[in-house]
């Protein structure tokens, strides 16, 4: 009788779990999707990452057009809501060259991305139909210190496709020096289980409606307690007694490298070679102190390596921009910002890259 109780309690467990799930797959996330990522200006991964597994759901389910995700850092980006950042341009001049063209430009950049997740972000785009790759980087995106958890959760929603594709194109070994077997356990439940993948998004909708119910100073004692963000944003300080602030010592060989070489083998085998790999703009009037000359330059190889190998666009653009064409500097002490390009370097980036976007779609698979 027991076992039988037992057996009875896991049943009805089972039976619970699985009707959320057809409510979630079935009720909330076409509900959900359709009234937060309805506009193209929705279209991006943002608020630290944490809407990204819903953005892949989103591009999955929109009609078919040639998708040309933008993947980078705050670089693409801009702190004034009255400027326009790197992809919104990028969308105006591919439509203002090509208006018979059904490209739609989806925003990418995250601040403080490193480049192991922007690979793996390359991958879950390919996973979720998109036409075309292009990944702004820097040698800065490589340190050897770079924490596990950056600002995304993408190593804990790595589904089993997600997996497959780079174990297809010769990645297993590199996902493995970056990840935890916990990240990989959870985003294989992730991606067999929606109400798991969901679960964030679920909880913010319940709580929102719970908390309207609540005196106000118990809803802000809680709000910080369950929704406190837990994951690192910071990179690794500059040691003072380097002269350069991108150096040997803190960014040469190191595991984080091989992440140009997954973002070009994905698109190689996945996307027929439509994939622009551009190293971003450095302001001339800090480039002497900035980067280590022989990092910059193996930065550069590594780009080109991967261009022979697998046939993808390489565009470098390190010195595309004047000094006047930087944003002014945030922090004291700084006279001049080194990598963020202000208004008119947005714009100026965004029409060199019309090219090479093009060059990638004509040559597509030509050069393997």
């Amino acid at each position: 009788m027991r076992w039988a109780s037992l057996w009875c309690v896991v049943a009805g467990v089972l039976l619970l779990l699985a009707l959320i799930e057809i409510g979630v797959r079935t009720v909330f996330l076409p509900r959900y999707i359709r009234s937060r990522y309805s506009t193209q200006t929705s279209l991006r991964a943002w608020a630290g990452g944490d809407n990204l597994s819903m953005l892949m759901r989103a591009l999955a389910q929109r009609p078919s057009k040639k998708f040309v995700a933008m993947i980078g850092d705050s670089t693409m980006n801009t702190l004034d809501p009255n400027e326009v950042e790197l992809p919104y341009f990028t969308q105006q001049e591919l439509t203002g060259r090509h208006p018979d063209e059904q490209f739609e430009v989806i925003h990418g950049g995250i601040m403080g991305l490193y480049a192991t997740e922007a690979a793996l972000m390359a991958d879950r785009y390919i996973g979720s139909g998109v036409h075309t790759i292009v990944w702004g980087v820097q040698s800065r995106a490589f340190p050897i210190a770079a924490p596990r958890a950056n600002v995304t959760h993408i190593r804990w929603q790595m589904a089993a496709d997600d997996l497959w594709r780079l174990y297809r194109s010769g990645m297993g070994d590199w996902w493995l020096s970056i990840s935890t077997p916990e990240q990989t356990l959870s985003g294989l439940v992730a991606g067999s289980w929606s109400t798991f993948d969901v679960r964030r998004q679920l909880r913010e909708i319940l709580w929102e409606r719970l908390r309207m119910r609540l005196p106000q100073t118990w809803a802000a004692s809680i709000d910080k307690r369950i929704f406190a963000d837990g994951v690192a944003s910071t990179g690794p300080r500059q040691n003072p007694l380097r002269r350069y602030r991108i150096n040997w010592e803190d960014f040469g060989p190191n595991p984080h490298w091989g992440s140009i070489e997954a973002v070009a083998a994905l698109c190689g085998d996945f996307l027929d070679s439509r994939c622009v790999l551009y190293a971003g703009p450095i302001n001339p009037a800090v480039h002497d102190d900035y980067v280590e000359p022989r990092v910059q330059e193996y930065f550069l190889e590594q780009l080109r390596q991967a261009a022979q190998r697998h046939g993808v666009v390489v565009a470098d653009l390190s010195d595309a921009l004047t000094p006047d064409e930087f944003r002014e500097p945030m922090f004291p002490g700084q006279r001049f910002d080194p990598i963020h390009p202000n208004q008119a370097g947005r714009r100026k980036l965004a029409q060199l890259l019309v090219e090479p976007i093009l060059r990638a779609e004509r040559g597509a698979g030509l050069n393997r």
